[in-house]
């Protein structure tokens, strides 16, 4: 198999693993093994699903957003003041925001977006709609 696809389906891989040990961790917390009822224990597995999904989707989304250069001049900004309040930086060689802009834009042609983390983030949203169908037929 490609050496490629093999990196993206790890990427894929560990997201989801990450994503179903917090869910479940937000489901024991929102108290997935004390109720009695049905309706509580999917409850806690919808709640647990849903805010992972929205916290991913909400990373993948900035993150893209951020390699569109969007963000840049935060970057730019931050950077500045390291020089201006450290003593590690040099301020005379400090170099001007076009030369930032450029360096960066530069740097974003060779990686790609990592869209993957937006898939991973709708499916556990998918998971937590599909699962809420149950919860209101309970």
């Amino acid at each position: 198999m490609n050496k490629k696809k093999d990196l993206r389906w790890i990427k894929y891989a560990v997201s989801v693993a990450v994503g179903l040990a917090l869910s479940f961790g937000i489901a024991v917390w929102r108290g997935l093994f004390t109720p009695t009822v049905a309706a509580d224990v999917l409850s806690a597995i919808v709640d647990g699903t849903f805010v992972v999904g929205i916290i991913t989707v909400g990373v993948g989304l900035l993150i893209l957003v951020a390699n569109t250069g969007t963000l840049d001049i935060l970057g730019f900004g931050f950077k500045s003041v390291w020089y201006l309040f450290t003593p590690f930086g040099n301020i005379k060689e400090k170099q001007d925001y076009y030369d930032y802009k450029v360096q960066k834009q530069e740097e974003r042609k060779k990686k790609k977006p990592p869209l993957f983390l937006v898939w991973v983030g709708c499916g556990f949203v998918l998971i937590s709609l599909i699962l809420l169908i149950p919860y209101y037929l309970i």
